[in-house]
Formats: structure tokens, sequence, C-alpha cells
């Protein structure tokens, strides 16, 4: 078995930002209701397709030590996702998974505690990932 020392987790987190920062991540919000699992693929998901959708480039934004949980925690800047035009249909979103920027692999994926609907362009999804903690979530 091996073992990530905390100096470890700081490096390793480190060389993802650098790489994320050549070929950062894409958040992309998903329709079907599932719930994550750890053998999904993409295929696992279908993705929002509402007018003036695009996924969100997720840019690191810095390595951090989290003082309560004593583990680091690899920052991204916020992101957000919203409609551009009034929506008839109002469509659900159950919540995002993160791929690669060339969409070949789904690095990790959360789904939304409650359902989000999107009717406009003041409906706005925002969220900032943390890779090694938690996501949070407005909206």
């Amino acid at each position: 078995m091996i073992v990530v020392t905390a100096d470890g987790e700081y490096v390793l987190l480190n060389a993802i930002a650098i790489a994320a920062i050549a070929a950062p991540f894409k958040a992309r919000l998903y329709v079907n209701d599932h719930s994550p699992e750890a053998t999904d693929t993409l295929a696992s998901f279908t993705e929002a397709s509402f007018p003036g959708y695009s996924p969100a480039i997720l840019i690191p934004d810095g390595v951090q030590l989290d003082i309560i949980t004593q583990s680091f925690r690899l920052n991204f800047l916020s992101a957000s996702f919203s409609p551009n035009t009034f929506l008839k249909d109002r469509p659900r979103m159950y919540g995002y998974f993160v791929t690669d920027f060339l969409n070949t692999f789904c690095i990790f994926a959360e789904r939304f505690p409650n359902r989000i609907y999107l009717e406009g362009p003041t409906d706005i999804i925002n969220f900032r990932t943390f890779l090694g903690s938690l996501s949070e979530f407005t909206g």
C-alpha cells in the first residue's frame, strides 16, 4: 500500500496545479438523475445543452493548508454557468463533472444537494472547487 505523506500531498497538488495551468480542467453540468460513483466514465453523465451553455474552465488558484483538517487542497478560481436566454423547459441540473481539457476522462463529479432549475439569465450557478477537500456551491 502506498501512503502519501503531508509533504507529498503538497508536492502532488502543486504538480497538478502546474499541469492544469497548461491544460485546464473543465467543469460540466449534468442533467441525468445520477449519483456519481468511483466507476463512472464520461458516458455516465448527460451534459447540459441549454442555449448559451458551455463548460466552465477551471483555473488553478494555488495550494493551501486547511488548518482545521491539517490537509492541503488545490484551489480553483470561481466559475459559473448561466443561460443567455429565457428557457421554456426549465432544465434541471443534478450536478457537475470535471474533465480534462480535451474531454477524454472524467476526473471527479459531485451531485448537487438539491436539483437546480434554470429559467433564464438571472439564474446563475456559481461554484468554487477544491481538489483535496470539498466543493462549495451557491445558486
